[in-house]
């Protein structure tokens, strides 16, 4: 049975995004790891966009999370973050404190760095074999592995729920099949892990 800790952007009580809690529930034990604030991470982020205090009160809430979930975990778990910023921040950390963890998977992995200090993360994190980025663009997986050079992809490729064709957004999926949209990225029920 796996052991997944669980670090969402939000706070738990508002959470849109519980279905992945509900789905790593039926393959092991899950811990959440609260952020320990009453906001979205993307909104404080947005607080005092003049000094970027925003930016600089998010990046130590992740901090703080991510030493969280290190504590409350230990090398036989999985570590789930639904955002980039969590899961390159934390495989950082791992990478610079020796610390293992089973596997650490991140989500929202939307695109390509558009920074050297990203670029340089990223890097780290796709070169680690434990690290599994979670793309919604199949297109994707290609520009990553070219940009890096990488002889191996250990990424999940999880298609958008909507069409982006249509004017209106209207999702695609088949009403006999189980969909979950979450944020950009869609799970069919039943996914192993």
């Amino acid at each position: 049975m796996n052991n997944f800790v669980l670090l969402y952007d939000c706070p738990l009580e508002t959470c849109d995004k519980m279905w992945l809690y509900e789905e790593l529930k039926k393959y092991g034990n899950v811990k959440l790891i609260s952020t320990g604030v009453s906001k979205t991470y993307f909104r404080i982020s947005r607080m005092f966009p003049k000094f970027k205090l925003g930016v600089i009160i998010v990046k130590i809430l992740i901090l703080i999370q991510i030493f969280k979930a290190i504590f409350n975990s230990n090398k036989d778990d999985i570590i789930v973050t639904w955002s980039i910023e969590q899961g390159l921040t934390l495989n950082s950390i791992c990478q610079l404190l020796k610390i293992k963890r089973k596997k650490i998977i991140s989500f929202c992995w939307l695109s390509l760095p558009k920074r050297k200090t990203t670029f340089k993360k990223m890097k780290k994190c796709l070169e680690n074999e434990n690290f599994i980025p979670v793309i919604n663009n199949s297109e994707l997986e290609q520009k990553f592995i070219k940009l890096y050079n990488l002889s191996k992809w250990n990424g999940i490729y999880l298609p958008d729920v909507y069409d982006e064709n249509d004017k209106w957004l209207k999702p695609i999926y088949p009403t006999h099949s189980q969909y979950v949209f979450g944020g950009g990225l869609i799970i069919e029920t039943g996914i192993q892990y």
